[in-house]
């Protein structure tokens, strides 16, 4: 009978849509040692080994009523362990991978062990289950197998056998027919559709009944079981028995995965470490506050020496401006003050305290304090004498001083000599007029003889343009010195001349010629050669004011000069006075009341 003669008739004997269902246990058809619950597929006779593996691949009776290929459970069992160690690895690797802020972004070398056990468990379990498996080692399709005598689980080199005699139940739902045993193992087979389905019922049922009819008669048992071996001795078959050959890797899975885990897991934990490493540097460099370097110094490994010494006091110095406060940091800090950005700092509060600076001597004494150090650049402090210099003379622009003697910033610190003489004086004419008048008194009343010699007056019109000039220039860029060959000059001359009048007085009895002063003011440069002139003329006229003051005065002996003499000296320390202030003006450039302060 053919399998599907058999189907055939099963579909006709059985309902199709209800299971079946056996009530009670049956009794074995036979007692023989046959009925083993496992195989070793490899310790098989030859013969009985070429007739299961033709079984299988139906090219040879008996052929299996229906076949199935599920992971064998141990494959399963070893493929979770590898898929578990592999979890645990990647857990190990993403935790606080790249964090600087995480005790985890490096650990100790103590884990590289850990690494090591995780990696040869997940190499284990991974040929463990190839092993488990077999699909690729044995000389059949591993697979569940329903045969006319029983159920073969094959699907490793151990076959577990079921007998149809220990079948509990049998049902067909679907595409899918469940084998149950008493044993507790139930397998599902899948099947094209429901009439294949209630077919292979049938003939499971049939070859059942006919096994228990016969009570496992040998002739049967031959037609039936795949594996079914004669009491006699089999005839010799071509060849030896099939052998189990694993692959090297299965046969010695515990030692490889062991030489694995020690060869790759610690240089996986290495490569972890390292770019974790990497990454939570950066990622602390990136963000670049303290707090985040801080943590890196903390939890890191390679770059630690670098974050202390050099990064986190780079970013208390960006909280540094003062010269000193700077200056005390690169002290406690040599390796950061050695950057370019810790000479930057310094060079920043240099140019700072240089651009607090305003006075030019101040500037140059700064440059001659720094000139070993390389910064302030020439440059720089050329640019800050040029500020300091347009400050100085910004307001000034016309003055004399500004225009000849400080052109440019080097010019700043000349010198000028202030110098005030007399001019050649001729008073023929007032000594004349003076002797007509009625109050005359000899020779005291000629005017000429106290014109002489003004010492007094000129010495206080000089000093009054000095103190200008200091005022003008109160740090010394232009100094005032004596007189001396290549010196620049302010030099003033007066000199006095009758101007047709005459003044008399009654008591003291005494006439003074009316006067004029001519005051011509020129600077000269160091060779001599004229800068700039300034004339003026000044009314020199004995004032009442100062004529009141002799009225007090007994009469005097007519020799006596002091009236002509005091009166003459102050009239020109007057004029004297009043043309220093003018000539100050217009060389300094401002009044010495204007709201215009002094540099």
């Amino acid at each position: 009978m053919t399998p599907d003669q058999a189907g055939a008739t099963s579909s006709r004997s059985l309902e199709p849509t209800a299971p079946l269902e056996l009530e009670a246990p049956l009794e074995p058809t036979a007692t023989g040692e046959h009925w083993l619950r496992k195989v070793e597929f490899e310790r098989l006779p030859r013969l009985v080994q070429d007739r299961f593996v033709a079984s299988t691949a139906e090219t040879f009776p008996p052929w299996p009523i229906l076949r199935a290929h599920p992971r064998a459970p141990a494959s399963r069992g070893w493929s979770l362990v590898a898929v578990a160690a592999i979890v645990a690895l990647m857990v190990l690797v993403v935790t606080g991978f790249g964090d600087p802020s995480s005790r985890f972004a490096t650990r100790p070398m103590g884990f590289a062990l850990v690494f090591a056990g995780l990696t040869a468990t997940a190499l284990l379990g991974f040929f463990r289950a190839l092993a488990a498996r077999g699909a690729h080692d044995l000389p059949f399709r591993a697979g569940v197998y329903l045969f006319p005598s029983e159920v073969i689980d094959a699907r490793s080199p151990t076959l577990r056998i079921h007998p149809l005699a220990e079948l509990s139940s049998i049902s067909q739902d679907g595409h899918h027919v469940q084998v149950r045993f008493r044993d507790g193992d139930e397998f599902s087979f899948a099947v094209a559709d429901e009439a294949t389905g209630e077919s292979a019922v049938g003939q499971v049922l049939r070859a059942r009944d006919a096994l228990h009819r016969a009570h496992d008669a040998p002739s049967l048992l031959g037609l039936l079981d795949p594996l079914w071996e004669p009491g006699e001795e089999l005839p010799v078959s071509n060849g030896a028995p099939f052998r189990v050959r694993w692959s090297f890797w299965v046969e010695r899975s515990m030692a490889v995965a062991l030489a694995g885990g020690l060869v790759l897991g610690p240089p996986a934990f290495l490569l972890r470490d390292w770019g974790s490493d990497r990454v939570a540097f950066d990622r602390a460099v990136n963000d670049g506050s303290s707090a985040a370097l801080s943590a890196y110094a903390a939890h890191g490994r390679r770059h630690v020496r670098d974050v202390q010494e050099r990064l986190l006091p780079l970013v208390a110095l960006r909280g540094l401006h003062g010269t000193a406060a700077i200056e005390q940091w690169m002290a406690e800090h040599p390796i950061a003050a050695s950057t370019p950005e810790g000479q930057a700092a310094r060079r920043g509060a240099l140019l700072r305290d240089l651009a607090a600076i305003v006075t030019i001597p101040s500037i140059r004494t700064f440059a001659a304090a720094h000139a070993n150090e390389g910064f302030p650049s020439q440059a720089e402090i050329d640019a800050a004498l040029q500020r300091a210099h347009r400050t100085m003379v910004g307001k000034r622009a016309s003055s004399l001083a500004n225009d000849h003697l400080l052109t440019t910033p080097a010019a700043c610190g000349s010198t000028v000599s202030v110098q005030i003489v007399q001019g050649d004086t001729n008073l023929h004419q007032g000594d004349y007029a003076v002797s007509r008048s009625p109050r005359f008194g000899g020779s005291t009343s000629y005017p000429s003889r106290y014109f002489g010699s003004q010492g007094g007056a000129e010495f206080g019109a000089r000093s009054s343009l000095e103190k200008r000039i200091r005022a003008a220039y109160p740090e010394g860029c232009l100094v005032v010195v004596g007189a001396a060959p290549g010196t620049p000059a302010l030099q003033v001359k007066w000199t006095p001349r009758y101007a047709g009048s005459l003044l008399e007085i009654p008591r003291p009895p005494a006439v003074f010629a009316d006067l004029a002063i001519d005051v011509e003011a020129r600077l000269l440069s160091g060779d001599g050669r004229e800068l700039a002139r300034l004339g003026r003329s000044y009314a020199a006229t004995v004032r009442q004011a100062s004529i009141a003051r002799f009225e007090k005065l007994l009469l005097r002996d007519p020799f006596d000069p002091t009236v002509e003499r005091v009166a003459y000296e102050e009239v020109v320390t007057r004029v004297l006075g009043q043309a220093a202030r003018e000539i100050g003006t217009w060389f300094v450039g401002y009044e010495p009341d204007s709201p215009v302060a002094p540099l």
